[in-house]
């Protein structure tokens, strides 16, 4: 639940900074972060069970490889606490956002995008496993879809960029 929470903050709050610290460049750091979650994911997705298989622990056991990942990086992000920046006061709009075509339509692509992501998430391994796969080999076409989300982010981001 921990992790859980993490991700649903960090996903949320990085592409903000994001733009506050790479203003002439948001399109290519957001790919960029966009590419990183992407591709931790699917090699999380390809290597958990058989490093858990190697050390005799299951995949189970080896969901703590991914403590050390997760430290370094509250390690790295620690300096960041201490550099805030107040962004100007502006003032809201009037309207409400539910009277936007575009905010209804931004909303529903990323619903649709999440729920499409979880569900592979939570039911690719599950129906390979259903159909004769070992674990391991139940992970892999998880892995192989998540890496190739890193491209798209790549694409999106040099697309950007103007190139």
């Amino acid at each position: 639940m921990v992790v859980g929470g993490a991700i649903a903050v960090a996903n949320v709050l990085l592409p903000p900074l994001i733009k506050r610290d790479f203003p002439d460049r948001v399109g290519l750091m957001l790919g960029v972060y966009t590419m990183s979650l992407a591709g931790s994911a699917a090699l999380a997705a390809g290597v958990t069970v058989p490093v858990g298989n190697a050390i005799g622990q299951g995949w189970r056991g080896a969901l703590w490889m991914w403590t050390f990942p997760a430290l370094l990086a509250v390690v790295m992000w620690l300096p960041m606490l201490s550099r805030s920046t107040r962004p100007p006061q502006r003032r809201m709009a009037e309207s409400s956002l539910a009277r936007h075509p575009l905010a209804w339509q931004v909303t529903i692509y990323f619903g649709l995008q999440s729920m499409m992501f979880y569900a592979m998430l939570s039911w690719l391994p599950t129906i390979y496993r259903d159909h004769g796969f070992s674990p391991a080999a139940a992970s892999v076409p998880m892995s192989l879809c998540g890496l190739a989300q890193p491209r798209g982010a790549v694409v999106a981001a040099l697309r950007d960029r103007g190139g």
